[in-house]
């Protein structure tokens, strides 16, 4: 059976997604939050407490193994001040750089979705990406920042 790792598993998009699927799939959810942990442990799901400073949980996520990783987990503040940047960097960018790099170390193929939002395009152009906020942006940093 596939392993499928959900980043941001707390969300309710990851939640439907993982419920309506656990007869198909083995899941492993990935969270913050003692909540998400507690109510995953309650449907019998795999799951892992992350800090939020990633690298303090480096040794755990290495030793998870699975074949794709789903990111639901995005900082979707689309204000504009420094509050909202910093945030959208920290959780779009690095967090989930380092979620990606600690579970390759041991996942040789690991098949990377990043779920993306209607925020990132411009939807009345069609041909090239402009962002429509800092936070499309950030998002889409990730996606390029993958492709290295």
């Amino acid at each position: 059976m596939n392993k499928i790792i959900i980043n941001g598993s707390g969300s309710y998009l990851a939640k439907k997604f993982i419920l309506s699927n656990k007869n198909k799939y083995e899941f492993i959810a990935l969270t913050t939050s003692q909540r998400v942990l507690n109510f995953y442990k309650k449907e019998k799901i795999s799951s892992y407490k992350i800090n939020k400073d990633v690298n303090r949980s480096s040794k755990i996520l290495s030793k998870i193994k699975g074949n794709t990783l789903i990111n639901f987990a995005a900082s979707t503040d689309t204000n504009l001040n420094e509050k909202s940047i910093e945030k959208n960097i920290n959780v779009n960018i690095l967090y989930n750089s380092l979620i990606v790099f600690y579970l390759s170390k041991n996942n040789n193929k690991l098949i990377f979705l990043n779920l993306l939002s209607f925020y990132q395009y411009n939807l009345i152009k069609e041909k090239n990406f402009e962002p429509n906020s800092f936070y499309a942006s950030s998002k889409q940093s990730l996606q390029n920042i993958l492709y290295f």
